[in-house]
């Protein structure tokens, strides 16, 4: 496989397994969420590039990859910003995992499949259903299949992981056939939260009586069918900011009238406990995403866009370093200790050498950044900015399970 084939074979379904936890558990909201547009952040795209230099890096090792494509590969990779020593070192270690477990199932079957970046095919359960397994191996006893987990957010543990699971079902229907296989492991990696991976053994029999029950809720999840049930799984959704369903069940805690704090009994205290994250969740999901559509255009009465407040900050230290030596500052004065060759705050340095001599010296060295844009109530003393687009507005996503 290509590394060019890395990215057209990493597809999403309509009922994808990574979305299992979500469409298993609130049926209508694979259809609800099919309506809003595709979006990717940041983390997304992160997972996306250490996925394929992971995929080059096991292609090499089975010798399935040309020289000459393996080194332009890596060119392209060296030139990408975001490819640091800790970014490589990390790859490498999903990698190193990785083929220790290609020559686990090696040493089990020399002839053991052995699998990168593969479709698997569940649509006998789930109407088209189908995803990408990072690492599939296949032997006698074991079919394995490995996941690569690049995000820096929680610990995901492949225990009852729906995704994996459909995998592991997909891989079954494949290659169950060829080998006698009595047992599926599950393994995630996440070398930036852990060194080792976590793998969750379980037999073909378990797993097939856990698939009887999907047959009946992916068809009700293909047809929009079903009641909105909201829950942990409505982060990832690209609803959850209109979800009408998710609002009635926060705003009921929101409307509840309690006595004061004080008077609370500790079933009430107990009872908040468990619901207030998520309603605090949710607050910030509606305040996401009034922000990203006020900045597209859209207007919401009694609210308007501004620039929120910046601090100064140094554009260039080597020359304001230069301008405040010359003048007969000590370096032990104006930088931060240990000399790491910052120069001490702005707020620092104005104390130290006077406004006078900061506004003469360093004014060609300081710059104050336009504020990023947010949205507050039209009563706010501040201009209304116009709509440009999302210009100044950074979509803080959370970190996607890629």
């Amino acid at each position: 496989m290509t590394t060019s084939a890395v990215a057209s074979v990493r597809e999403h379904a309509l009922l994808s397994a990574s979305g299992a936890s979500r469409w298993l558990a609130c049926p209508p909201s694979a259809r609800l969420e099919d309506t809003f547009p595709e979006t990717t952040s940041a983390f997304a795209e992160e997972g996306t590039l250490a996925h394929e230099m992971a995929a080059v890096e096991l292609q090499k090792y089975l010798f399935h990859i040309p020289a000459v494509e393996y080194t332009a590969a890596w060119t392209r990779f060296r030139m990408d910003k975001r490819v640091t020593p800790d970014f490589k070192a990390a790859v490498n270690t999903y990698v190193d995992s990785a083929i220790e477990a290609i020559r686990s199932a090696r040493a089990i079957n020399r002839d053991a499949v052995i699998l990168v970046e593969q479709r698997l095919d569940y649509s006998h359960l789930v109407p088209e259903g189908f995803g990408t397994g990072d690492l599939v191996t296949i032997c006698d006893g074991v079919a394995e299949v490995r996941d690569l987990k690049f995000g820096r957010g929680v610990v995901i543990s492949p225990e009852n992981n729906t995704q994996l699971m459909l995998y592991g079902l997909g891989a079954l229907n494949e290659f169950g056939m060829l080998y006698d296989i009595h047992t599926v492991r599950l393994t995630i990696h996440q070398p930036r939260l852990q060194e080792a991976s976590q793998s969750w053994d379980l037999s073909v029999q378990e797993l097939l009586s856990w698939a009887e029950t999907i047959p009946p809720i992916a068809a009700q999840a293909w047809a929009g069918e079903g009641e909105f049930t909201p829950g942990d799984h409505c982060r990832w959704c690209r609803a959850k900011g209109q979800c009408r369903a998710r609002a009635e069940a926060h705003l009921k805690l929101a409307e509840k009238e309690f006595s004061p704090p004080p008077l609370l009994s500790d079933e009430e205290i107990a009872v908040v406990l468990g619901q207030v994250d998520g309603l605090v969740k949710w607050a910030a999901d509606i305040k996401s995403y009034a922000l990203k559509t006020a900045c597209a255009g859209k207007k919401f009465s009694g609210w308007k866009l501004v620039r929120g407040r910046s601090n100064r900050r140094y554009k260039d230290q080597t020359g304001a370093a230069r301008v405040l030596l010359d003048a007969g500052f000590q370096e032990a004065a104006i930088y931060q200790p240990p000399a790491e060759r910052q120069l001490i705050p702005l707020t620092e340095m104005e104390k130290l050498i006077t406004r006078k001599t900061f506004t003469d010296l360093l004014s060609p060295f300081v710059e104050k950044p336009l504020g990023a844009i947010t949205l507050v109530a039209a009563s706010d003393r501040r201009p209304e900015v116009e709509a440009n687009g999302v210009d100044g507005f950074e979509d803080h996503q959370e970190e996607m399970e890629v």
